[in-house]
């Protein structure tokens, strides 16, 4: 083993026999893992790979071609240090029509050598953003148009409903927007025909009601911080004694709520929470005024987040949600049937005019990839072509993405195995539909099960100095949770040096300060807009 591996990064390198997942902090190496698994699979002396062998999925095409680069120097850099192996002379030949690329182009590959499964135009192409919004636009207009010639009272109520105060831009904006989540799922149709179903499922509302109690015990927290903020602040030798009855009292009340009612019990939880009463402070003027302030500041801090959930989170009785749900299933059945309409008449413009879009590239690879019974022919085909799936930012994917991985790969990992690398504290793409709970899952379970799959922590940090990676771990800590950050920021998720620096003779530690920035109001976000408008190219680009 090199001296510049840690040992984790060297048994994510060598790691054989099993479905790996690399979670990866930042700095810590991982691409740099990523192209030295690659050369040692090329140069393993046992069982070497031709790099055509393997599947190197990346999250963009920029990504790719740096991972070509840098595979391609490490490749030159062997072959200068060992000039007479014809092997390596091979490898570099065979680059470039090695499989390295983002998964969209993947599966345009696939489409362009199953067209014929598909009954697809062999001659189609792939519609670019604008295109495939304007067309969309256009089909969507379409459709309304036919449905309101129809005059169903159904349809209209819908509009009236949800369509918005001047016509039914909103109602569209829901549509697309519906359409948009029905293609991140490898089963659009029968999900979105689920959808209705479960406003009326009991099992289902169960669920829905423990996530909405979970939600309200969380503020109910927010709210105990700041009592307990407010009585330490009285509790100062300074500070406001005369409030410290009322204080304690409020905080017994909120503690007794959060440690004795189940989040599934809603109606209890209710109940108890409408209770919780705020008498009013006592006027005596004692202690430093601005401790008492900062006190009263705290205290209101925790009415208002009680406030809220009376007025709102928690203003209705189970019965009374329930029965809403069941009052707008009609409506939303009626919207997931607009959806179908409008996914079948896309579906239909685009195939008049030889276009796929993005979406197509991946539903149509998965039609080429899977029958009835599991993988199709041309999945196990792939399956024997690959030794091995390599996916970079794996945090990023949907749940069609993940469908494709797992046909051209072997579950168990024996055969064709798939390395995933990636960091869900760095997923930052749920606007675009990516799926971060499927790499969660895996990285619970395969601690679990470790006959699913391998997890490595790549927890060393070679780009930040200590007091940085202290400062930033301490903040984490503090604000990355599993109801947050949908991960718990402990020991083994937080970065580690990795990296030396030379030390200076009195040399001071590097201080780390913390900038906070504030939202602006409306108000101001507005002024701000207007002040860059009045600028010219260069200087708004500089301002932002």
């Amino acid at each position: 083993m090199s001296n510049k591996w840690t040992d984790a990064q060297w048994h994510a390198i060598t790691a054989r026999g099993n479905n790996l997942l690399v979670a990866a902090g930042a700095g810590a190496g991982k691409t740099a893992v990523l192209v030295e698994r690659i050369i040692l699979r090329l140069t393993d002396p046992h069982d070497p790979l031709d790099v055509d062998q393997l599947l190197v999925v990346t999250f963009t095409n920029a990504a790719a071609a740096e991972m070509r680069e840098r595979i391609g120097a490490a490749i030159a850099e062997q072959m200068a240090q060992h000039p007479e192996d014809a092997r390596l002379a091979r490898q570099l030949a065979l680059l470039g029509r090695a499989s390295i690329a983002t998964l969209h182009s993947f599966c345009l590959d696939l489409l362009r050598q199953h067209f014929y499964r598909l009954e697809l135009d062999p001659a189609f192409r792939v519609a670019d953003v604008t295109e495939a919004e304007l067309l969309r636009a256009d089909v969507l207009e379409r459709l309304m148009e036919g449905k309101y010639q129809a005059e169903a009272a159904d349809f209209l109520h819908l509009v009236d409903a949800y369509g918005g105060s001047h016509d039914d831009s909103q109602l569209q904006a829901i549509i697309l927007q519906l359409d948009n989540y029905a293609s991140s799922h490898p089963e659009p149709t029968a999900w979105l025909e689920q959808l209705a179903q479960k406003l009326t499922d009991s099992a289902t509302c169960r669920k829905w009601l423990a996530q909405l109690g979970e939600a309200a015990k969380d503020e109910l927290a927010l709210a105990r911080t700041a009592l307990q903020s407010a009585l330490a602040i009285a509790s100062q030798p300074e500070g406001p004694e005369q409030y410290l009855e009322h204080l304690s009292s409020e905080l017994e009340q909120v503690e007794f709520v959060l440690d004795s009612v189940a989040t599934g019990d809603w109606d209890r939880l209710r109940t108890l929470i409408q209770g919780i009463s705020f008498a009013r402070l006592p006027g005596k003027r004692g202690g430093d005024g601005e401790l008492r302030k900062q006190a009263q500041q705290a205290r209101d801090t925790a009415k208002d987040c009680i406030k809220k959930l009376t007025n709102k989170l928690l203003a209705q009785s189970s019965a009374d949600l329930l029965a809403g749900l069941a009052t707008v299933a009609p409506s939303m059945s009626l919207l997931c049937q607009l959806v179908l309409d409008f996914r079948a008449r896309y579906a239909q413009a685009k195939q008049q005019k030889g276009l796929v879009d993005f979406s197509d590239l991946e539903h149509m690879a998965l039609r080429v990839l899977r029958d009835p019974t599991g993988p199709s022919p041309v999945a196990k085909e792939l399956r024997e072509r690959y030794a091995e799936v390599l996916v970079d930012e794996y945090q990023d994917i949907n749940g069609v993405q993940e469908a494709i991985l797992q046909l051209v790969t072997d579950p168990t990992g024996a055969g064709s195995q798939l390395f995933m690398v990636g960091d869900v504290k760095q997923s930052i793409y749920r606007f675009r539909l990516a799926d971060p709970t499927l790499f969660l899952d895996k990285y619970k379970n395969y601690s679990l099960h470790p006959e699913q799959g391998e997890r490595i922590d790549l927890a060393h940090n070679f780009r930040s100095r200590a007091s940085v990676l202290t400062a930033i771990n301490f903040l984490f800590r503090q604000l990355m949770t599993e109801q947050v950050g949908e991960l718990v920021y402990d020991e083994v998720a937080e970065l580690k040096p990795g990296a030396t620096y030379p030390e200076e003779q009195h040399a001071v530690t590097p201080q780390v300060e913390v900038m906070l920035v504030e939202r602006a109001t409306t108000a101001e976000a507005d002024a701000e807009d207007d002040t860059l408008e009045e600028l010219d190219a260069t200087s708004r680009e500089a301002r932002l």
